[in-house]
């Protein structure tokens, strides 16, 4: 996601907080804190996710309220000690895998570009209208020299 876009989901869920912040007991605002600083600090990757355990912990059904609390404690377990998106190893040397992956697709499209059997045509052609032109300057060069010189 690029910056901005994580920087409107933010906005998104701290004004869902605000909204819902005199409706709610304030344990399920710690919770709701908690979820919103994880992905702040992109603990949570995914705005889904987010989203995900905050309709878990506001749900109304008992049943859905349980749920969303087991599946907030899993989360809150997994994300405590991990660490922002940006730094994990593997999103690193997945980042640098995509960046050269690109860098040899934008050469080999630049050389098929080069080597295209339409451009080879073109280039011919303008080869030898340019042989032409310097064959008669030639032609004409040596005719000159000629008739100044017998």
């Amino acid at each position: 996601m690029t910056r901005k876009s994580v920087e409107k989901s933010i906005q998104s869920l701290r004004n869902r907080r605000d909204n819902i912040k005199s409706k709610i007991s304030t344990t399920t605002l710690q919770k709701f804190n908690t979820i919103l600083s994880y992905y702040e600090d992109r603990k949570i990757s995914r705005k889904e996710t987010a989203d995900k355990l905050i309709n878990g912990i506001l749900a109304k059904d008992d049943k859905e309220l349980k749920k969303g609390l087991k599946e907030y404690d899993k989360a809150v377990a997994k994300y405590e000690d991990a660490k922002p998106i940006g730094e994990r190893a593997n999103v690193q040397q997945a980042t640098k895998k995509a960046t050269k992956a690109r860098k040899q697709q934008a050469i080999s499209v630049r050389l098929r570009k080069k080597t295209s059997p339409e451009d080879i045509a073109r280039a011919s052609k303008t080869i030898t209208r340019i042989a032409r032109k310097r064959l008669l300057q030639i032609r004409k060069t040596s005719a000159i020299q000629y008739l100044l010189f017998s």
